[in-house]
């Protein structure tokens, strides 16, 4: 029983493009790495950006925050990724946020909070409560 369940693993693994290497005592795996486009969109569409460019040059400060680059390139403000004023771009970030598979039909509230965590435009708030009242079913 134990042999079948093992190859029906490793046929799973194999679909999902898993390198698996079958030992004697052990299974070896390769490396997994999920990645998205959006932070390098978001990079892009950073650079296009005057405003935000002149926010980051002037170091302008909001209560003894500024703005910055990361290591990477992406420009920050209180440690979270700024999001031009791109209405696609930031619809983007929302439907990634409202269809992910960790959240069941997030709220406005309960989105914000998560995507504030992470994300920072402004009228932030806002553009939450206009895109998910345009999902609200009654």
């Amino acid at each position: 029983m134990m042999t079948v369940n093992e190859l029906n693993l490793i046929e799973s693994f194999r679909d999902l493009n898993l390198v698996v290497e079958l030992r004697p005592n052990s299974l070896c795996f390769g490396t997994l790495k999920i990645s998205s486009g959006l932070l390098e969109e978001i990079k892009k569409a950073q650079e296009r950006d005057q405003i935000l460019e002149e926010k980051l040059t002037a170091r302008i400060k909001v209560k003894k925050y500024e703005f910055h680059k990361d290591s990477s390139g992406i420009i920050k403000f209180r440690n979270r990724i700024c999001i031009p004023v791109e209405e696609d771009l930031r619809k983007l970030v929302m439907k990634e946020a409202h269809k992910s598979s960790l959240c069941i039909h997030l709220g406005a509230t309960k989105m914000y909070q998560d995507l504030k965590k992470m994300f920072w435009w402004s009228r932030m708030k806002k553009a939450i409560m206009k895109f998910v009242a345009q999902y609200l079913v009654f």
